[in-house]
């Protein structure tokens, strides 16, 4: 994929990473510090960095993209204070010993909590155009259940002019004025398993502009309209998925012996997230063949959210044990 096409790089910049390259002995980057010395950063500017971080490109260096967004012009002082130095001939108290020189002007980053899912992917957006890294979807069929009473790929199944609901992303926007004057809009809207064009007449639009807008999950009730070999929606509702996440009543984790190790984290990100959504936790004993089912009154409650929930995904390596309750 050509470094040229991430928004807000452009040729100028590719070039001189390029340039810089070459003239390299392994024709390759040593690290990140290495990087920055050996660019040209008047070329390579600020914005054009930041770019590139959000698209990624520089994830192999050994930093998360939020350490380098918040810190990476640490990089850019140090390499502009070594080359102003070489310039004038200035000699570092340390360079009799090279090794130490370089160990006292290496620049560390603090750690820093990478960037959530949503927001990594919503960068890879803004700049690529599309999703890199994942599908802000992925991992989250079973907590889309909790809304969407079908797939598109079901569509063919279910009789025309039925009430749907379903969980995805706007793929492709357009945007009409009628012969009244009014806005509508047509969209391609797509969960993971097929893309359907989902229309959105004058009144709904007025009513869901700015959420349509938002390049999101999306939870979208509509009318379906089935002709022939073409189906369409007619939207009535649109919410995204994580205001609707926010507003879920109840959540029950059903916790299997295979997750027994970490049931410290779950209680911890419990107790840590308070807030109005109940919760139920449901032990499979499997030796006994049973089910018990805790209702938690300590906290009353917790405030569900995409942090929380990609936090059990990272605890747990999946959502398949989480319902929520609407």
């Amino acid at each position: 994929y050509s470094l040229a096409a991430i928004k807000g790089v452009g040729q100028s910049a590719v070039e001189a990473i390029l340039e810089a390259r070459a003239e390299l002995p392994e024709k390759k980057f040593e690290s990140i510090d290495h990087f920055f010395e050996v660019v040209d950063l008047r070329r390579v500017n600020k914005k054009v960095i930041e770019c590139l971080i959000k698209a990624g490109a520089f994830d192999g260096f050994g930093y998360n993209r939020a350490q380098l967004y918040d810190g990476f012009e640490k990089f850019v002082d140090a390499a502009e204070t070594k080359r102003a130095d070489r310039e004038v001939g200035q000699v570092s108290l340390f360079s009799m010993d090279e090794e130490q020189e370089q160990e006292h002007e290496k620049v560390v980053l603090p750690e820093r909590e990478q960037w959530n899912r949503m927001a990594r992917l919503s960068y890879e957006k803004e700049v690529l155009g599309f999703f890199l890294s994942d599908h802000p979807l992925n991992g989250y069929e079973g907590i889309c259940k909790a809304w969407a009473n079908t797939t598109v790929n079901k569509l063919e199944d279910v009789p025309n002019k039925a009430k749907v609901t379903l969980v995805g992303m706007v793929t492709q926007y357009k945007e009409i004025i009628t012969k009244k004057g009014t806005r509508m809009a047509f969209t391609q809207f797509e969960d993971l398993t097929s893309p359907i064009e989902v229309i959105v007449f004058p009144n709904t639009f007025s009513e869901y502009e700015e959420v349509l807008k938002e390049e999101v999950p999306l939870v979208i009730t509509g009318i379906l309209e089935k002709k022939e070999d073409t189906h369409k929606i007619i939207a009535d509702k649109i919410t995204t998925l994580s205001s609707s996440i926010n507003k879920a009543k109840g959540v029950t984790f059903k916790v299997t012996s295979k997750m027994e190790e970490n049931l410290s984290k779950l209680r911890s990100r419990i107790d840590e997230n308070p807030g109005e959504t109940r919760v139920k936790i449901e032990l499979n004993l499997d030796t006994l063949k049973k089910k018990v089912v805790y209702d938690i009154r300590d906290p009353k409650g917790i405030a569900l959210s995409n942090d929380f929930l990609e936090g059990l995904q990272r605890d747990f390596g999946g959502m398949d044990f989480i319902e929520i309750m609407q």
